[in-house]
């Protein structure tokens, strides 16, 4: 571990921050006479050292960070991603293609939030978009008998027949499929640039 790790550490900044706030406390004690120049180095020195130390932990990325936006595409890999921006849901949809979304519906909490902060916010919209993708999936899906495939149609009812709900639907999941697939898309490019992937 170098001198820049372990400053950048915890501790590092934490013993930082001490010692600049005890040079300051002892440089700005002055009796009657004028300011002593030794005092003024060490505060000066131990503000560069804190500053060096803030500046090295901004720097680090946070292992959960990469393992969190690992996890997120592996899930809503390449052919997800694909899946998203092509396919019409006027066609039918084989389970595995589903499987992604409702695996991810129940991702909460402080394990599936990065401690970047501008990688959460994309995170935390592009997860809300996810759940109302996956809850519109099952309210306008229903299975299929062969091959495991879903579709929105009435069971029993000519396509031609359908309701006028059930091309809305389609169009609904379309335009939000479309729109989930642009949100990820973001969140790939801005995690792979801020975690240096």
């Amino acid at each position: 571990m170098t001198f820049l790790d372990r400053l950048a550490s915890v501790q590092g900044r934490i013993g930082a921050g001490i010692a600049l706030v005890a040079a300051v406390a002892i440089g700005m004690y002055t009796e009657p006479r004028p300011i002593d120049p030794p005092k003024v180095s060490a505060v000066i020195v131990t503000l560069v050292v804190w500053l060096l130390a803030e500046f090295e932990s901004a720097k680090r990325v946070s292992e959960h960070d990469r393992s969190l936006f690992s996890k997120i595409f592996e899930a809503f890999d390449d052919d997800i991603l694909y899946f998203l921006s092509n396919h019409d849901f006027a066609v039918s949809v084989h389970e595995a293609e589903l499987k992604p979304f409702h695996a991810a519906y129940p991702w909460a909490g402080a394990s599936f939030e990065f401690t970047d902060r501008t990688l959460n916010r994309h995170w935390l919209k592009t997860k809300k978009k996810i759940d109302e993708f996956t809850v519109l999936l099952s309210e306008t899906l229903s299975p299929r008998d062969v091959g495991n495939r879903y579709d929105p149609y009435h069971t029993g009812v000519p396509k031609s027949e359908q309701p006028e709900h059930v091309y809305q639907e389609i169009d609904l999941l379309n335009a939000t499929a479309s729109e989930l697939y642009q949100m990820l898309d973001q969140l790939k490019r801005t995690g792979l640039r801020r975690l240096e992937l």
